[in-house]
């Protein structure tokens, strides 16, 4: 879920592999700018409901498939 996050905006998601990176991610991204902070609040937001609209779109869409139109044919 995160790569897509990222892929969708890629601000949204920084990765980092060391605590050394993630202290210099939050200084640099977080703390140190108000509109750094808003700028990937929002997008971080914004890919998330995107997912999550997909997920319950395909969701919805399998049920409909095999447990609805199952119960109409019947």
């Amino acid at each position: 879920m995160a790569k897509a996050m990222q892929h969708g905006n890629p601000l949204s998601i920084t990765q980092v592999s060391t605590k050394l990176e993630l202290k210099e991610a939050i200084i640099n991204l977080l703390l140190s700018n108000p509109e750094i902070l808003e700028a990937n609040q929002r997008a971080s937001k914004e890919a998330y409901e995107s997912l999550s609209s997909c997920i319950v779109s395909s969701i919805w869409n399998l049920l409909s498939l095999h447990i609805f139109t199952r119960e109409l044919s019947c």
